[in-house]
């Protein structure tokens, strides 16, 4: 082997050492987040004793939209409790993984899913 297939050969495996790393600390977010959002799942209702449910919506992202204008927006609809805007905006992000991809850079005609919680009775 001759030192330019030898550096070829370091490189390449430099590089799926590089994706094998980010796809694991994907997963390991990804297991954060499930973590977490079960935890929220198995403590509904126990606060007030109602009931809540998760609401999908499919947000159409408009001219002079932000994340943090839509988050704005729905995170009023959310009726389970305080929710932080930071927090809500990363869920919105997990939920539309293009805009992990484009750290949360919105374009018009965009679709986003978009969830909150309210009452059952709601």
């Amino acid at each position: 082997m001759n030192d330019f297939e030898w550096s070829l050969m370091k490189a390449k495996k430099k590089m799926q050492w590089k994706r094998d790393h980010v796809i694991i600390d994907k997963l390991k977010h990804a297991a954060i987040i499930t973590a977490v959002g079960i935890s929220a799942v198995l403590s509904l209702g126990a606060a007030d004793g109602h009931d809540y449910r998760i609401v999908e919506e499919i947000y159409t992202v408009q001219q002079g939209d932000t994340l943090w204008s839509i988050g704005e927006r729905f995170i009023q609809k959310n009726t389970y409790g305080r929710r932080y805007l930071p927090e809500y905006i990363e869920g919105i992000k997990q939920l539309n993984e293009e805009l992990v991809e484009s750290h949360g850079q919105v374009e018009p005609g965009q679709k986003l899913r978009v969830t909150y919680w309210v009452k059952s009775d709601e």
